[in-house]
């Protein structure tokens, strides 16, 4: 018995540990937005973002798939982890060529391209080692990595708040980025010790399978955040990113109550797996409320943003199908669908494309939140319509 107990504790601890490290990221972000808006400006902080969105779409393209595929093929091949490794760092690095041209061709990142391209360097190297991380279960060290991070920018805001700019902002971030890919860099340089220079094209064409369906996930989930660096002032930007930053929040928080119990779904019959659909709807209404009136406390009262009723009940609606849409994605991956999934997503993404540039430029705000619930809505109900009419036809 206490053995058992013993692997329970030891994989709570694993779980948590997870879910604490993957928290950090949002919630530092939250904390500096604060700091930014209330002692500097909602402007300042929107400019960051707008530069922000465009990295992340950037560092989307350089990371080409590499934690998805290299899991797989670290599970078949465990005996040359760090070798593998290596050799899709190395292929991936010609992707940072028509990145670096881009940085310095487009004029949003005017007088800043040495200090981007620095930084997408160093979220190259960063994003590099998170399978490593996810692989070893390293949370311990990347939940230290991370917290260290933060406090540095956070210190450094606070310390500099009367003169920070943008220009002042983006050079800590690469420092404190640096600061990252050293502290990886020293942890798992034993490790390194053998590995050789090695160049594979057939490492990147691999890796578009697994590409497609992140990108347009990631899409997905972002475009409204694309349309409003498009259309949105930068304190605009800065106000609806904050926003979107509690929304995914609670997004995790909703992924800690699945994630734990997603091998139970593949031992589960269908009228357990209905019942337990049914009460993460009702689970998703009830914490769903709640969770929004949180946000709009701390918006209103200590952010000092303000948004409108409507708005807040759109946001709302964006949560409330999270857990359900988790559940039904792992009933049909369990049946070796995931190309339902990846076409759920592109007709999403056509769709949110298409009407998303009409409502968002009309609309602003109230355009960008409805958009992201709406099409959050849209493939939660078409995954389920698809899963009920192939249980039907007995497929599944």
């Amino acid at each position: 018995m206490s053995i058992q107990l013993n692997k329970i504790f030891s994989r709570l601890k694993i779980i948590s540990l997870y879910g604490v490290s993957q928290s950090i990221m949002p919630i530092g972000q939250l904390a500096i937005s604060y700091c930014i808006i209330k002692f500097r400006s909602l402007e300042l902080w929107g400019s960051y973002v707008e530069l922000l969105i465009w990295v992340s779409l950037l560092l989307l393209f350089m990371s080409f798939g590499n934690k998805d595929i290299l899991l797989k093929n670290f599970s078949i091949d465990p005996t040359s982890i760090y070798q593998q490794w290596f050799t899709n760092v190395v292929s991936r690095c010609v992707l940072i060529i028509p990145v670096l041209i881009i940085i310095f061709l487009f004029p949003i990142f005017n007088q800043l391209q040495i200090l981007v391209a620095f930084w997408l360097i160093l979220l190259y190297i960063n994003q590099s080692y998170q399978v490593l991380i996810l692989y070893h279960k390293d949370f311990k060290f990347s939940l230290t990595v991370e917290l260290i991070f933060y406090a540095f920018v956070f210190f450094f805001i606070l310390f500099s708040i009367n003169f920070i700019d943008l220009k002042f902002f983006i050079l800590l971030i690469v420092l404190a980025n640096l600061i990252k890919s050293l502290s990886y860099m020293f942890f798992y340089s034993k490790q390194m010790s053998g590995v050789e220079i090695r160049f594979s094209f057939l490492h990147l064409k691999n890796s578009i399978p697994f590409f497609i369906p992140l990108t347009l996930g990631t899409v997905r989930v972002k475009i409204d955040t694309y349309f409003a660096n498009t259309f949105f002032s930068v304190a605009d930007i800065g106000k609806y990113q904050v926003l979107i930053s509690f929304l995914t929040v609670g997004q995790l928080i909703t992924t800690y109550f699945v994630n734990p119990h997603l091998k139970l779904f593949y031992r589960l019959n269908k009228s357990v797996i209905k019942r337990i659909k049914i009460q993460s709807l009702f689970f998703g209404v009830i914490y769903g409320l709640i969770f929004t009136y949180l946000i709009s406390i701390v918006l209103s009262n200590i952010y000092q943003i303000d948004f409108s009723l409507k708005n807040y009940i759109i946001a709302y609606m964006f949560i409330i199908p999270l857990l359900f849409q988790m559940i039904i994605i792992n009933q049909i991956y369990r049946f070796n669908k995931q190309s339902i999934v990846s076409i759920a997503a592109l007709i999403t993404v056509l769709l949110q494309i298409i009407i998303g540039y009409i409502v968002i430029k009309a609309n602003g705000i109230d355009g960008a939140i409805v958009i992201k619930s709406g099409s959050q809505w849209f493939i939660t109900v078409f995954l389920w319509l698809w899963y009920k009419q192939t249980s039907k036809r007995q497929l599944v």
